[in-house]
């Protein structure tokens, strides 16, 4: 039941971060200006594009590398030497961004912010990034409650400190004293980091476990998957560096806000994937097909019933809740929320389709998926976001998500035909509960308050009862 024990664990600790962030995002939308607000993840999406480079993909290396093996000392071996490799190419990337970004005025011109604020946010990479690859160690050692801990530090507790720092302050300092703060609490939380991995006895770095020759067969196959992840990166990132072209920071802060509550509203998505994957390696890792693929048929289902009952939620109550406890100028927050929510529902069923080619332990595909989803992103959101505005770029984001799902479908089922499951339920519920979203109108029934409140328990009460009844969840016992 070690499942089950990491779930709730995990689970907890997000509700209660998101809990927390739910509670600051309306203080800091008042604390700072649109403008303010917005600068922050156009940050991001700038940085997220080039930090696919940061770690010469050791993710997805390491995965398929100990997939290929359960002898414990080899396992050590390929986690350590992927640790170095990691945090070498993440400082030789962070250097090159930070010396061009500080030298020159691009950035500082695109983003509207000012050479301190941009080196305070280049600074705080730093200690997060390390933070996150210690996270992802020990999350495929299945250490849960580490994980949690450092994870709320790094994270959560920063930002939450920075508030009543930033209140202090006049309006114009308030945006860089907040990324100060982050900054340093996140070097502190390394400090935490440390402790996490000398309380468990697991090393974080050690030559005697680096191996030359898996270094160089490591890298080599990292290599292969960086241009299709630097095309999926894009894909993640480009709604909001359209926004920030086509209009301003206001409405990157607009739309960061909606992927922040729809991150939130997604929590299981998290939960799912912080537990699934390493479930799923150890599945594959058997080479028994016939056990494993049951168990991710029964997956399609149990993640249908679930996401698609939460999408329809988010858009029954997104709007109210959005119009209650934020200002005027997040409104629209709203009207995309149930959108973007109804993308994150169509990406987890690409966790289970993408096992294809951790099967036949390939990098194929990627580059060519990861392509076609940007060309459609792209397109609709130059195509749209003029038109429509900030929406355009969340039917951007919802279209290549449904086009990377649909390709590894054809590739799992019809070119390497190693994943033949069904996926007739997931295919009709999505435009089902796109046409739910783009009709439904909350009071057009009864009375607003009641209405929702009856759709909710009806909802609830189907997705509980089924999926109490067929108990696929124990195909992770």
């Amino acid at each position: 039941m070690k499942f089950l024990k990491n779930f709730a664990t995990y689970s907890l600790a997000d509700i209660l971060s998101k809990s927390i962030l739910l509670v600051v995002s309306p203080i800091l939308t008042r604390l700072l200006t649109p403008h303010q607000y917005g600068t922050i993840p156009l940050f991001i999406a700038l940085w997220g594009v080039i930090s696919v480079l940061q770690y010469c993909e050791m993710g997805t290396t390491y995965t398929m590398f100990i997939a290929q093996t359960d002898n414990k000392k080899e396992r050590t071996q390929i986690r350590i030497t992927g640790t170095y490799i990691a945090i070498t190419t993440f400082f030789i990337i962070w250097i090159l961004f930070f010396i061009v970004s500080m030298s020159t005025n691009y950035v500082t011109e695109y983003v509207q912010a000012s050479k301190t604020e941009l080196m305070f946010f280049l600074l705080g990479l730093i200690p997060s990034s390390i933070a996150y690859w210690a996270t992802f160690i020990l999350r495929y050692m299945h250490q849960a409650l580490p994980f949690v801990r450092i994870t709320m530090i790094n994270k959560v507790f920063s930002i939450a400190i920075a508030l009543p720092c930033i209140y202090l302050v006049p309006l114009k300092q308030r945006l860089t004293l907040f990324l100060i703060v982050v900054f340093v609490i996140q070097m502190l939380s390394l400090l935490w980091v440390y402790m996490e991995f000398k309380k468990l006895n697991i090393t974080f770095l050690k030559k005697a476990f680096f191996i030359k020759p898996l270094a160089k067969k490591m890298a080599s196959y990292g290599v292969r998957f960086l241009p299709s992840s630097i095309l999926f990166a894009s894909t993640v990132f480009v709604d909001r560096l359209l926004v920030g072209y086509f209009a301003d920071n206001a409405d990157v802060g607009v739309l960061g806000l909606a992927l922040q509550l729809s991150a939130g509203i997604l929590m299981v998505k998290s939960w799912f994937s912080l537990v699934w994957d390493p479930h799923l390696i150890e599945w594959i890792a058997t080479k028994q097909s016939h056990l494993y693929l049951p168990k991710l048929k029964k997956a399609i289902i149990l993640v249908s019933i679930i996401f698609f009952s939460i999408t329809l939620i988010a858009k029954i109550w997104g709007q109210s809740v959005i119009g209650l406890i934020y200002p005027e100028s997040f409104k629209q927050v709203g009207e995309l929320l149930p959108i973007i929510v109804l993308a994150g529902t169509t990406s987890v069923f690409s966790l289970i389709a993408i096992a294809t080619v951790t099967i036949a332990n390939t990098p194929r595909f990627r580059v060519r998926l990861n392509t076609i989803a940007l060309i459609v992103n792209i397109t609709t959101g130059i195509l749209l976001i003029p038109v429509i505005g900030i929406k355009g770029a969340v039917y951007g984001t919802l279209l290549s998500e449904i086009s990377i799902f649909l390709s590894w479908i054809i590739i799992g089922k019809y070119i390497l035909k190693n994943l033949p499951l069904p996926w007739v339920l997931p295919l009709l519920l999505i435009p089902i509960t796109f046409l739910f979203i783009y009709f439904y109108t909350p009071g057009s029934l009864l009375n607003v308050a009641l209405e929702q409140i009856i759709l909710t328990i009806i909802i609830g009460t189907i997705s509980l009862s089924i999926i109490y009844k067929t108990k696929y969840y124990l195909i992770f016992k």
